[in-house]
Formats: C-alpha cells, sequence, structure tokens
C-alpha cells in the first residue's frame, strides 16, 4: 500500500495538482500507519472499515499520537480530509488513466459510510448595536483599541458598509 501511495501521489504531481504534498501528509501520519502494510490489491472493505473505526476513534479524542508517542491535535475535519485521499487512491486504483495505476478490478471505498463529521460549531454574531455596546464599554479596558472604528462613529461620506468606498448619491 505505501509503494502504491507514493507512486499514485508522483503521478497526480505530474498531472500538476498543487494538493499532492498535503494528501501525501495525510496519508503517512493517519492511513498508512493503519493500512500501509497491506497490499492495495488484497484491501478489503473490512480494513477500510477498520480505518474508518480509527479515524473516528481519533478525532472524537482530539489527538493522536505521532511516532514519538507525542498528542498532536486531530479532528473531525482532518479525518474526512484522510477518508477523501483514500477513497480517491482507491477510485485510481480502480479507473485511474494511467493504465500502471490500474491495479484493481473493484474498489472497496465505493458507498463505504466515512469517518463522522462531527458536531458542527456554532457561530456567534453581533449586531451593529451591540458591537458598539461592546467597544464603548467602560469595563473592559481599552475595548475599542483593537478596531480603527466601529460603524457607529463613520462620518457621512465615509461609506457605510464594506462595500461603499465613499459618499453615495440620491
Amino acid at each position: 500500500m505505501a509503494q502504491y501511495a507514493e507512486r499514485w501521489c508522483a503521478w497526480r504531481e505530474g498531472g500538476g495538482l498543487g494538493c499532492v504534498q498535503d494528501d501525501r501528509i495525510l496519508l503517512e501520519h493517519h492511513a498508512l500507519p493503519i493500512i500501509g502494510k497491506l497490499d492495495v490489491r488484497a484491501v478489503k472493505r473490512d480494513d477500510l472499515k477498520r480505518l474508518v473505526s480509527e479515524l473516528d476513534a481519533r478525532a472524537r479524542a482530539g489527538f493522536r499520537l505521532d511516532a514519538e508517542g507525542n498528542r498532536r491535535r486531530f479532528g473531525h475535519k482532518t479525518a474526512l480530509n484522510v477518508w477523501s485521499v483514500v477513497r480517491a487512491l482507491f477510485r485510481d486504483a480502480q479507473k485511474a488513466k494511467a493504465v500502471d495505476l490500474c491495479i484493481r478490478e473493484d474498489n472497496p471505498a465505493e458507498g463505504m459510510a466515512g469517518p463522522d463529521a462531527g458536531a458542527k460549531k456554532a457561530k456567534a454574531y453581533l449586531w451593529p448595536s451591540e458591537f458598539d455596546a461592546l467597544v464603548r464599554c467602560d469595563r473592559i479596558p481599552d475595548a475599542g483599541a483593537a478596531c480603527s472604528r466601529s460603524p457607529s462613529t463613520r462620518t457621512p461620506g465615509q461609506g457605510s458598509s464594506p462595500r461603499s468606498s465613499g459618499p453615495t448619491s440620491t
């Protein structure tokens, strides 16, 4: 698997894909330690289920252990990115345009459920009046220093929105 992954990455690099270095890192750090010793032609769905289970476990824990035993951050987004690269590798092992890369009759990753996406992070937004109250708050030292101007302190002609570049005419 590791040798095929290197050939596959080299082929994609030769095709001008800019993401290959990131994909190579995802494979080396996350997928190959789990399924890298297997022959790519012998990988079964159960092997990939084991990979997905391990990716889920790492994402739930929030970390993975590197080769030296150090904890490294690992989230659901990384798990999904690893799975995306593994799926592409097996897709190309079956259907690549380069004949020497087509070494499988099937794609064991096809139709398989990947890692969990995790909880969707909520985003906080402030209304302009709330922002203005925040930067004018006396209980927060230098609250307004981080902002050059709050929206309510703009003078006419400076534009009232990010898209506006000057005074508006009616």
